[in-house]
């Protein structure tokens, strides 16, 4: 492989497994480019790579490929913290089996528009402090990022869950009609980032408590006693919530980790350039088996701001189950049977602290300034990692207040403590 240009200098093995990928794409005589996708610290477990290659097909014709790569990174302290090898393999399983039966099961029930919001996958590999995952550059087909310091409109926040919706109906469909598919998928979706991470519920619980005590500063004495009693009686209340409360027969592949930073949209309509006509689902790390009241708290916890909560929460999960309902029905299962509407609000007030405590944590994404990023990318270990994630955004008002909208949220759609 002859390399025009290197901004980001990469490792043996992530070379062998970029030229795996164009020797299978069949382009020669090829030159690269090689560069940071996103600065280190903006992502908090991979390095992101863009590459692009040219060259000329098996026709001899000029041609061009971009994609991306995620590299893990080395460090013992990021690598315990996150579970970073756990989480590789969770994605690739994601890419490897589970995405290809959510497009079969479609095909066998005679699907007409193929139902499949995913980046193309290419390569990847296991090897230990050197895993890696190539996959497509789905801005070459018109995607765009939103901006993860802004939170989404209405529009968006639609498009997500009627898309998550139907991403759920797939696991029930395999689950009705493929148990012993649904259970090897089970097996191999067991949360590990969270549950392997004594460090990063204490981060988590510690931000919250934080948040908790602005309760009182500012004059919410009951809202505070109830959440303050809350923290007193599980200090690890992330692993309660993820594992101890059972979800019964009523379980979905979570996408787990529902960050604006994780979607791409397409807009197709000029009509209305700021509508969105397509999505993409990107970073299936997180991934768990759980109810899917995760995801949906997660996501409009985390990325809609109180005024939009305030006006469309109630009617965003009627229409992500008006979807999800819809897709199950057309995939030949009952969604009655399988989740009925009752039973989703239900889960709601059960399983919503999961997504209303992560988004208290995912939350200082949104407040950062560039230099703030915590420097993540050394060599330290899993404590002074959790320091990091502890030290106060510039911004630590605005930050504050955005958790305090979330608490006061929570406890008024009449959620479990």
């Amino acid at each position: 492989m002859s390399t025009n240009s290197i901004d980001y200098e990469v490792s043996t093995t992530t070379r062998e497994v970029i030229e795996r990928v164009i020797k299978n794409v069949k382009i020669q005589n090829y030159t690269t480019h090689t560069s940071l996708a996103i600065k280190p610290g903006e992502n908090w477990v991979s390095i992101i790579l863009k590459i692009r290659v040219n060259g000329k097909n098996e026709n001899g014709k000029i041609t061009n490929l971009n994609f991306f790569v995620k590299v893990a990174p080395a460090e013992p302290g990021i690598r315990n913290f996150f579970s970073v090898r756990e989480m590789f393999k969770t994605e690739t399983y994601i890419y490897n089996k589970i995405i290809p039966e959510f497009i079969k099961i479609q095909i066998e029930n005679n699907i007409c528009n193929i139902f499949q919001p995913f980046v193309k996958f290419y390569d990847y590999t296991l090897t230990e402090f050197n895993e890696v995952i190539v996959m497509d550059d789905m801005t070459c087909l018109g995607y765009v990022a939103h901006d993860v310091q802004k939170y989404v409109d209405y529009e968006h926040a639609l498009m997500y869950m009627q898309t998550i919706g139907k991403f759920h109906a797939l696991s029930l469909a395999i689950q009705d009609k493929k148990p012993d598919l649904f259970r090897e998928c089970k097996i191999n979706t067991e949360d590990s980032v969270i549950t392997n991470s004594e460090h990063m519920r204490k981060t988590i619980t510690d931000l919250m408590t934080v948040g908790v005590e602005r309760l009182n500063t500012n004059g919410y004495i009951l809202e505070h006693q109830k959440y303050k009693q809350l923290i007193k009686k599980y200090p690890d209340i992330v692993l309660e919530v993820l594992t101890k409360r059972d979800p019964g027969s009523y379980i979905v592949i979570n996408h787990g980790d529902c960050q604006i930073r994780n979607v791409m949209f397409k807009y197709a309509d000029i009509s209305a350039p700021n509508r969105p006509t397509n999505i993409c689902l990107l970073d299936w790390q997180v991934s768990f088996i759980g109810s899917p009241a995760c995801d949906i708290s997660l996501f409009l916890f985390l990325n809609t701001n109180k005024a939009l909560r305030d006006q469309y929460y109630h009617l965003l999960i009627k229409e992500y189950y008006r979807s999800f309902s819809t897709f199950l029905q057309k995939l030949g299962s009952d969604p009655n049977k399988m989740l009925p509407f009752q039973t989703l609000e239900q889960h709601l007030k059960r399983f919503s602290l999961f997504g209303a405590m992560a988004a208290i944590w995912l939350s200082l994404g949104k407040i950062y300034k560039a230099d703030e990023h915590p420097e993540i990318f050394t060599t330290i270990d899993q404590s002074e990692m959790a320091d990091q994630f502890k030290k106060q955004p510039r911004n630590s008002e605005v930050y504050f207040a955005i958790v305090q909208d979330i608490l006061l949220d929570y406890l008024s759609y009449g959620y479990d403590i």
